[in-house]
């Protein structure tokens, strides 16, 4: 059985192309907010109030646009570890003195 076709389907198809474009600049639009907004850039290093010492990986656009980040936590041997959190801001997370 194939597709049924409606008088409508041009018009549907024309306001889905439509939305996918509102929602690609809506995306591109929320993580340069993101991106302004957060107090930290990929690549700075960055420690939390129990110690902690990482890199900012990455920054994205959390709820309504507000800014949230990963980082990559140091080892005790000084080299940057694999693995990847992500940061919470009541981590009390800031750029070393």
């Amino acid at each position: 059985m194939g597709r049924i076709q409606s008088q409508y389907d041009a018009e549907i198809q024309k306001l889905e192309d439509s939305i996918y474009g509102l929602r690609q600049k809506l995306s591109e639009l929320l993580q340069k907010k993101a991106e302004e907004l957060c107090e930290f850039r990929v690549g700075d290093k960055v420690t939390d109030r129990s110690g902690r010492i990482g890199e900012v990986v990455n920054i994205s656009a959390g709820y309504a646009g507000s800014p949230r980040f990963n980082v990559r936590l140091y080892k005790k041997d000084g080299r940057l570890g694999q693995r990847i959190t992500e940061a919470y801001s009541f981590d009390g997370w800031e750029k070393p003195n």
